[in-house]
């Protein structure tokens, strides 16, 4: 797997329009955590899933991933209600991460 050396996950959107960013650094994250998060980013489901675009839904979320990897970057972007588990579950895990 290449070196990823960071993750940026952008929730922005539902009714308030908020906007919440949240980065990673899988090297200085605990063995366990960072071969989760590895493991999710790593998901085929995130660029099968990817839609590019505004949430279809009002007052809905948005996401993007970014994820910068041997120097370079790529981003997805996701809708709340289109963007799949994984996507769901490195939010959660990077928000806890954050707390």
């Amino acid at each position: 797997m290449s070196d990823i050396s960071e993750i940026t996950l952008t929730r922005s959107g539902g009714v308030a329009g908020m906007i919440r960013r949240l980065t990673l650094t899988p090297a200085s994250l605990p063995a366990a955590i960072r071969a989760e998060v590895l493991r999710l980013v790593a998901a085929p489901a995130l660029r099968r899933a990817q839609a590019a675009g505004r949430p279809t839904q009002p007052d809905r979320f948005a996401f993007t991933l970014e994820v910068t990897r041997d120097g370079k970057r790529e981003q997805f972007s996701f809708a709340e209600e289109t963007a799949p588990a994984e996507l769901h579950s490195l939010y959660k895990l990077a928000a806890e991460q954050k707390r």
